[in-house]
């Protein structure tokens, strides 16, 4: 047989094609197979790990992450890494039913472990948000202190996240304190903050290009309407737009209370030297609500529908 065939040859590349094909199309269903389990396995174990963390099951959760030390690759880490959140949450938990000191050591024992290289957002300011159910400050102070060792890290994205966990520390330190506020209002007249001593005050941070601010303006105008006659003010501060866009849309929008504009403060502050207050730059907000009582000080910073609420049961306690 003539070995030099053409024919032949051709037909052995046309197997040799097949045979090719169907060992990446096995291959293809081996990796999706694998790919199905490996999700699988790992959405049941989210599952667990969510149930025992709804029932408070520490110890549990304690026996899966020495399981998971001993393991290797990139899942295993994930795992690692949810099991440490949840444990933390459940520690702070249980510290803050025990009081301050207790809170405080475990905030502690955090920090001790954070690597500036490594820092997850979301989990610190769950952290924050968990140590603050018992008290305002005690959540600020350690989001200041987790912004300190940011600071020192060689990445520019984490010591942006610094500046970040800064201004969550300024906003959740409002909390139960004495509020001030100063600026240039729209008319270019100065802000006398005592004009709202003794009544409900709700200042709200707005401006024409934030979403939630446009959400929230028709909320805040009817509730205004509605309780204006029961001692409730409103202050706004417009962080964006222009004076002259400012008085139109103080029109359009039919704003009945006075509005702060940033600009203008900005402009004061830079031509007189006076050392007014950059609410933006402090907070990194455009929308926002800040309610303070009677007596100067603040007692919510919730913004979303349900503010109405929050300013009723503050009427209702004068």
């Amino acid at each position: 047989m003539d070995m030099d065939d053409p024919t032949k040859e051709n037909v052995m590349a046309y197997a040799v094609a097949v045979i090719l094909l169907v060992v990446a199309l096995l291959a293809i269903d081996v990796y999706a197979r694998f790919t199905i389990r490996r999700k699988e396995r790992r959405n049941k174990f989210f599952d667990d790990v969510q149930k025992l963390d709804s029932v408070g099951d520490l110890d549990e959760l304690r026996k899966l992450l020495e399981k998971e030390k001993g393991r290797w690759g990139k899942d295993a880490r994930i795992r690692r890494r949810e099991l440490q959140f949840r444990i933390r949450l459940l520690e702070l938990d249980q510290a803050r039913q025990v009081g301050p000191e207790a809170l405080n050591a475990t905030l502690n024992e955090i920090l001790h472990d954070l690597k500036s290289s490594r820092v997850d957002v979301d989990e610190i300011i769950r952290y924050a948000v968990a140590a603050s159910a018992l008290d305002y400050q005690t959540g600020s102070a350690f989001l200041f202190e987790v912004a300190k060792i940011l600071r020192r890290s060689l990445e520019r994205k984490n010591r942006a996240l610094a500046i970040e966990l800064l201004q969550q520390a300024r906003w959740l330190k409002l909390e139960r304190n004495e509020f001030e506020f100063e600026g240039i209002l729209n008319d270019r007249t100065k802000l006398d903050w005592n004009d709202y001593r003794g009544v409900v005050t709700l200042v709200f941070g707005w401006n024409s290009g934030d979403r939630d601010s446009l959400f929230m303006l028709p909320l805040v105008r009817a509730l205004y309407r509605k309780r204006h006659s029961e001692g409730f003010e409103v202050l706004g501060y417009n962080s964006q737009d222009s004076p002259r866009k400012l008085k139109k849309l103080e029109k359009e929008f039919k704003t009945p209370w006075k509005n702060v504009s940033r600009r203008l403060t900005r402009r004061a502050r830079k031509d007189s030297g006076e050392r007014y207050q950059d609410y933006k730059e402090l907070w990194g907000r455009d929308c926002f609500a800040i309610l303070v009582d009677v007596d100067g000080k603040v007692c919510s910073l919730s913004c979303d529908r349900n503010i109405g609420d929050h300013v009723e049961a503050l009427l209702n306690r004068r």
